[in-house]
């Protein structure tokens, strides 16, 4: 697979002369890493074209939901307190059975 590069208006890019098939030879993190830089600079091209602020807003909302799906299983510095609130309270006994429990979370989900 050769890659050329050439120049338009000063601008340069660059072209494969096969299709993206005939990278398989490379490894897949590579291939990968390769595809997803070539679809983000394609992007990024078109998002810096557009000049209605209201689909501006929609691909914002739609790229913002995706990073929060992306990172959901982080959390927050107050979980990571309760989480280890309750760890502690578990290794010195603090503990209810699940009967105990499925009242405390009735009464909770009540309030």
């Amino acid at each position: 697979m050769a890659i050329g590069e050439n120049t338009n208006n000063g601008k340069k890019f660059y072209i494969a002369h096969k299709t993206i098939t005939s990278l398989s030879w490379l490894p897949s993190n590579l291939l990968r890493n390769f595809i997803q830089m070539n679809v983000k600079e394609k992007i990024k091209e078109r998002v810096n074209d557009i000049s209605d602020p209201q689909l501006l807003n929609e691909l914002l909302r739609a790229v913002d939901l995706a990073h929060e799906i992306e990172h959901i299983d982080e959390i927050s510095e107050q979980e990571k307190e309760a989480i280890d609130k309750g760890i502690t309270d578990a290794e010195n006994g603090n503990l209810h059975s699940n009967s105990e429990a499925s009242q405390l979370v009735k009464k909770w989900l009540n309030k």
